[in-house]
């Protein structure tokens, strides 16, 4: 069982990485120049990829890039679901 500090260390690590990667536009910004920049991709994900070796000690790229998607999905899920309400559908929240 995690105790209290091991969730908070979690969240701050989490909190980080979303930080991180927001300053980082070749990542996620399409119209963005750098995004087609393969170096200054790779950047990103290596600064990611530091952070991340606070939870997972063996993180390679390839499980940045999975954590990434991980948290896309999960904000498009929710985002719809807050779409749904707005619009009236029936919606049943998990």
């Amino acid at each position: 069982m995690e105790d209290i500090n091991g969730k908070r260390n979690k969240m701050e690590v989490l909190l980080q990485f979303i930080h991180t990667y927001r300053d980082h536009p070749a990542l996620w910004k399409v119209k963005s120049k750098e995004y087609s920049n393969k170096i200054a991709r790779s950047k990103g994900i290596s600064a990611l990829q530091d952070i991340l070796k606070a939870l997972e000690p063996d993180c390679t790229q390839d499980a940045v890039i999975k954590k990434i998607n991980c948290l896309w999905s999960a904000f498009k899920r929710e985002y719809r679901k807050i779409e749904n309400l707005k619009s009236g559908f029936d919606v049943q929240l998990v």
